[in-house]
């Protein structure tokens, strides 16, 4: 393998494909390059590698907004199956959720679509690469695979989250949106936390007009029509104080209209949690064989949970947690920390029937034991907010990793040839300077915490820079525009 190669093929980073920057981008005297961190966020494990990235701050007789960009997935690296693929333009995120039958040509096909969805740019796919044809040409680019989001190794809490004063916590009942025709479970739940657990409850039977609830939890029951901007704004005063709210949908066979309401609503609060299409029926979620229940507080003391037919969801790893999954991986409950509360979401009714046994009458499921700690943990929470603790600061995302498999570089043209460069030394974060000079040998060297590259005009060849470049240990460069890791 080559340098190139063994430097950007590491344990934290699956072997992808680079960028190529399409067109000449002319060095003048002199020209300034940035560097900027690129890949997973900081509240991620401590096995994913940050990279520093030169994105193209391209400042003269360079790329053009509408010089064409391409992202190539190398036929060497499997497509992973169920997984959430997505590629950030300038910020500007695009998704596709792999089948459980993927292949590279699909996997391009479908992120150029989301691409080209957007009016700011222009996308195409050709087999396995991603061409954007407009808006992207001096833009910084990113890919990145979700990890392992459902492979649970480590149980929740065996006990229950216990609380002495359970009157001291009030539960928010919202009947103003929610969809009349189900309208017995929203009943169901008041009457649990009211007379069992003897919590304080209140039944909000009007639409919601951007006060604060003043409740720990707000349990929203399938939506009828969609949030107004007053309903969303009492749910972040919710929010900003610590407090959880809990959604509850169906699957997508009965309520595909309120599904998107509840999913519409948490991205507008600025949440990532949305209901996906299909019905599952994979129904006991336990600690067994495949493990289904997350090392949460939400699952503490939960030995089974039981369902009935539930949508699948969909989260963004690096913010929000799967709860639950059943035993294909799908995810059935989720959580994300927003603002200072939480949000939860489940999208099926069922495991509400029966006593919270579930539809079909199973003894074994912990549903009351899993409401409990809602409102607990709700509380909690909001008990950090007032003593001035951030309750999400150590909030981790799901079990696995988010993965950087591609970032943008900068990519140089010097007599008609390109240089490409990546660094991996995190304290390198200066500019990187050309400088063309008529009598002087190439050098690379650091002046003022600032990297330059001089070269001489007309002698100088790629090679020459490149070479220079690949003797400091934080650098790799080449030549190849296009390059694939296998």
């Amino acid at each position: 393998m080559s340098k190139t190669s063994n430097f950007f093929k590491t344990n934290a980073i699956l072997s992808t494909a680079l960028l190529s920057l399409l067109g000449a981008c002319a060095i003048d005297d002199p020209i300034d390059y940035t560097t900027s961190p690129v890949g997973p966020s900081s509240n991620q494990g401590a096995n994913n590698e940050s990279f520093l990235s030169f994105e193209g701050v391209f400042a003269q007789d360079e790329a053009e907004v509408n010089t064409e960009r391409r992202i190539q997935f190398s036929l060497e690296e499997a497509v992973d199956a169920n997984k959430e693929y997505s590629v950030t333009v300038d910020g500007n995120e695009f998704k596709y959720t792999t089948t459980s039958s993927p292949d590279h040509q699909t996997l391009a096909s479908q992120l150029a679509q989301a691409i080209d969805s957007n009016a700011l740019y222009s996308a195409t796919a050709e087999n396995n690469v991603i061409r954007i044809l407009d808006g992207a040409g001096t833009s910084s680019i990113s890919a990145t695979k979700a990890g392992a989001l459902t492979e649970i190794n480590e149980d929740p809490p065996t006990e229950p989250l216990m609380i002495e004063k359970s009157d001291l916590i009030d539960v928010g009942l919202y009947y103003g949106n929610a969809d009349k025709e189900f309208n017995k479970y929203l009943p169901l739940i008041e009457k649990y936390y009211r007379e069992e657990k003897k919590m304080t409850t209140t039944n909000i039977n009007t639409l919601l007009d951007g006060s604060d609830p003043n409740v720990a939890l707000l349990v929203v029951f399938q939506p009828a029509t969609k949030f107004n901007d007053d309903e969303i704004d009492s749910m972040k005063k919710v929010l900003e104080i610590g407090g959880r709210i809990f959604f509850i949908g169906e699957h997508q066979g009965y309520t595909p209209t309120q599904n998107k309401n509840i999913s519409d609503g948490i991205v507008a609060m600025g949440g990532s949690i949305t209901v996906k299409t299909g019905s599952y029926s994979e129904d006991r979620h336990d600690r067994t064989g495949v493990k289904n229940l997350y090392n949460s507080p939400l699952n503490a003391g939960v030995n089974v949970f039981k369902t009935t037919l539930y949508a699948e969801l969909s989260i963004d790893p690096k913010i929000s947690q799967a709860i639950i999954i059943d035993d294909s991986g799908r995810i059935v409950v989720a959580d994300q920390a927003l603002l200072n509360g939480r949000i939860t979401l489940i999208a099926d009714q069922n495991w509400i029937d029966n006593n919270f046994k579930g539809y079909a009458y199973e003894a074994a499921s912990d549903a009351k034991v899993f409401m409990d700690n809602l409102a607990i943990n709700a509380y909690n929470n909001q008990e950090k907010v007032k003593e001035g603790i951030n309750p999400n600061e150590n909030f981790a995302p799901s079990a696995g990793t988010v993965e950087t498999i591609y970032t943008s570089v900068a990519s140089l043209d010097i007599n008609g040839e390109t240089i490409t460069i990546k660094s991996t030394n995190e304290k390198i974060g200066k500019d990187i300077q050309f400088q063309k000079q008529n009598n002087v040998e190439s050098k690379v060297e650091y002046k003022d915490e600032k990297l330059v590259i001089t070269y001489k005009e007309n002698v100088s060849t790629t090679e020459d820079i490149v070479a220079l470049l690949n003797a400091y240990p934080e650098f790799s460069a080449t030549t190849t525009g296009n390059i694939i890791i296998p």
